[in-house]
């Protein structure tokens, strides 16, 4: 698909800043215009105890997961904000800034920042896909989480929070042009035994995958990279990947990232050298499964799907 070069320009929170509510749903509505992506920002206002040992883990919990819905009902986007996060540093090869408040006994305030992709990223025509909200109802919501994600590690009390939006817009976008779909889903999978766990994904028409992120974690919520020993992708005896060792995947995505990904996180690359074209298109299957093959039960998998619609 051709590409033309629009001008793009981020705005300081034009989308209303979303307040803190513990374990609460909230939402925004998005303006009608033509999107890249979403600059966001978390910060969390925390008044400390005597030994107070905030981590970044705990941070990114404050956010469950975050959603954009279109027209009301369609789902384009979700996904853990932890995954987003740890996501964003292989996608752009260093971690996002944030801040931790470990002061004893003061109030404070810890932050944390990420991106919201509706391009393509790592693409070789990410402007193929953007979210054009012009003719349709569009709001993003976020499922905070619980206070008790920092007060079991030191705070005395969590004051206030917010988050906040700052959109990367295009304008002149012509209003016939047609741009693909970046959908973002996750399911979490339970490690129910040792050995292969089988999980089915979505295939028919639209389900075009360009990666698959798992992001395996032990029966205690921890991220880990001994709870799996090898992953396949298959359908019916076709494999895209076939019994492929999970330490190998983790090398072979430093490698194409050039970064260390985080403990626990395998990414299934299913296009080559940024060619959208070259994505795992299941239109046409009549099945299409991931194999787990556990090293240790009781854990889980969060399976993060990204596709181009």
């Amino acid at each position: 698909m051709a590409t033309t070069a629009y001008r793009k320009f981020p705005r300081r929170q034009e989308i209303e800043r979303i307040e803190y509510t513990p374990g609460a749903l909230k939402t925004r509505e998005i303006p009608a215009r033509v999107y890249k992506g979403f600059n966001l920002k978390m910060a969390i206002t925390h008044t400390n105890g005597g030994a107070p040992a905030i981590t970044l883990w705990a941070l990114l919990q404050m956010i469950s997961s975050l959603q954009i819905v279109l027209g009301g009902r369609d789902t384009q986007m979700r996904i853990p904000f932890y995954a987003l996060f740890y996501l964003n540093s292989v996608d752009f090869g260093i971690e996002s800034n944030y801040s931790l408040h470990n002061g004893a006994g003061v109030q404070g305030t810890s932050y944390v920042t990420a991106y919201l992709p509706f391009a393509f990223l790592r693409t070789v025509l990410p402007e193929d896909s953007l979210l054009d909200v012009r003719n349709i109802s569009a709001s993003i919501y976020c499922e905070w989480g619980a206070a008790a994600n920092l007060t079991a590690l030191g705070a005395a009390s969590v004051d206030s929070g917010q988050l906040e939006i700052c959109p990367i817009e295009y304008a002149d976008v012509n209003p016939v042009r047609p741009t693909a779909r970046h959908e973002i889903t996750f399911d979490s999978v339970p490690l129910s035994k040792v050995g292969d766990n089988h999980v089915k994904l979505e295939y028919g028409p639209g389900n075009q995958y360009y990666r698959i992120a798992l992001f395996a974690k032990t029966a205690a919520g921890v991220l880990s990279n001994a709870q799996l020993d090898n992953v396949s992708l298959f359908s019916s005896s076709f494999y895209f990947y076939k019994q492929t060792d999970a330490a190998a995947i983790r090398d072979q995505n430093k490698r194409e990232y050039r970064i260390d990904p985080t403990t626990g996180l395998y990414l299934l690359d299913l296009i080559t050298d940024g060619k959208m074209s070259q994505r795992l298109d299941a239109g046409p299957l009549s099945e299409l499964k991931l194999n787990l093959d556990a090293a240790a039960a009781g854990g889980t998998v969060d399976i993060i799907k990204q596709k181009g619609i």
